[in-house]
Formats: C-alpha cells, sequence, structure tokens
C-alpha cells in the first residue's frame, strides 16, 4: 500500500490517502490500484442496498395487493 494512506471504515475499507479521510468515499484519490479498489467496492455496497431496499418494497407491494380492499362507501 502506498505510504501515508489510512485505512477508514469497515471492511470493504475505504483507502483515502492521509489527511482526506473527509473526501467522498466515492473520490479515487491517489495513484494506486487500491483506491480505485475501495471506490468500486464502495459502489458495490450502494447498489446493493439499492436492490435490497428495491426487492423489499416489492415484497410489500404484493403483500399489499394480496390482502382484501375494504369497501368503499
Amino acid at each position: 500500500m502506498a505510504r501515508g494512506v489510512n485505512i477508514i471504515g469497515r471492511p470493504p475499507f475505504a483507502v483515502k490517502p492521509a489527511g482526506r479521510e473527509n473526501a467522498a468515499p466515492w473520490m479515487v484519490v491517489g495513484s494506486d490500484g487500491a483506491n480505485a479498489l475501495a471506490c468500486v467496492d464502495n459502489l458495490r455496497m450502494v447498489f446493493d442496498g439499492l436492490y435490497q431496499a428495491s426487492a423489499a418494497c416489492a415484497e410489500a407491494q404484493q403483500a399489499a395487493r394480496a390482502q382484501p380492499r375494504r369497501a368503499q362507501r
């Protein structure tokens, strides 16, 4: 790993150079491949979260459709 790089967060770690701890996680900083891999891992986690939220929403919609509707006056 490059000199002066801090590993922060929880696995997969976001790799950011010392002094740039507040940089956005999707920013690729530095020139080593570890930063690009950390960026890809962070994006993968974001899209995994979106996929899970979408699946939960679809499941809730199906459950709502399966319940009988009350008659409206």
